[in-house]
């Protein structure tokens, strides 16, 4: 059950790896959503990869989202309340 003053809000967003663009995804995830969740996810897609560095908008290290358990909502990522 959602709480009508908190809606869960909901980001597509795309994966993109560096130099393997044909492994390239997308999926839909609510903002609530850790940085572990989603390196489980970019694992289970692609199998193990033993080092995962994720970034917001570009790959440099200003950009890195290193909180593990930081949500993507903690890194300013707004969503909307339709899935998409």
């Amino acid at each position: 059950m959602t709480n009508n003053s908190n809606p869960e809000e909901y980001v597509t967003l795309s994966f993109k790896l560096m130099d393997w663009s044909h492994m390239d995804f997308k999926r839909t995830l609510n903002t609530s959503t850790s940085i572990v969740t989603i390196k489980d996810i970019i694992n289970h897609h692609h199998g193990s990869i033993s080092s995962i560095v994720i970034c917001k908008h570009s790959f440099e290290e200003k950009n890195e989202l290193r909180h593990a358990y930081a949500t993507l909502k903690d890194y300013g990522i707004r969503g909307s309340e339709t899935w998409s």
